[in-house]
């Protein structure tokens, strides 16, 4: 099984709940494993699809005070 995480001395495993079962996966050792490990356009296809999903994100959810500034930058 250790084998198959390819997990080697140091590294650290995030372990998770899911439908009844725990899972075992080693943790990125950077970010960029990280993010490489993405599906590839989940966010877009193009740069200007994934400034749009980042911005419908930003537009969608409220952050406390954010009245406050708007008003002081008028």
């Amino acid at each position: 099984m250790i084998r198959r995480l390819e997990v080697e001395p140091g590294d650290k495993l995030v372990a998770r709940l899911e439908n009844g079962a725990i899972l075992l996966q080693r943790r990125p050792r950077s970010l960029v494993e990280y993010l490489d490990s993405f599906p590839r356009g989940v966010y877009g296809r193009n740069r200007e699809e994934i400034d749009g999903y980042i911005a419908e994100g930003r537009a969608d959810r409220h952050l406390p005070g954010a009245e406050a500034r708007e008003s002081t930058n008028k």
